[in-house]
């Protein structure tokens, strides 16, 4: 089992360097659109992080269940501010 856990951790570690780097272009490109006031392509962002939300999710789900609750809750509040900048 220990082996098991090594072999994990460098998996874990890189996919967490990729989930930080996609948040972080996500958004900054959320930021952009705000300024230039672009409704549409705000709304696709927003769906879009709540999409890397579910994704971290499920990667940590097997594991960690109250980090899947959590982040379901923040994937709902970017698909919420999706549904806002369509309406």
């Amino acid at each position: 089992m220990h082996n098991k856990q090594q072999q994990q951790e460098p998996h874990e570690s890189k996919f967490q360097k990729l989930f930080t780097q996609s948040l972080y272009h996500l958004e900054t490109g959320v930021k952009a659109f705000i300024v230039v006031n672009d409704e549409p392509n705000l709304a696709l962002l927003y769906s879009n992080t709540g999409r890397l939300m579910r994704m971290c999710a499920h990667f940590h789900s097997p594991d960690v269940n109250d980090r899947h609750s959590e982040l379901a809750g923040q994937e709902r509040q970017f698909y919420n501010k999706a549904s806002i900048c369509v309406l």
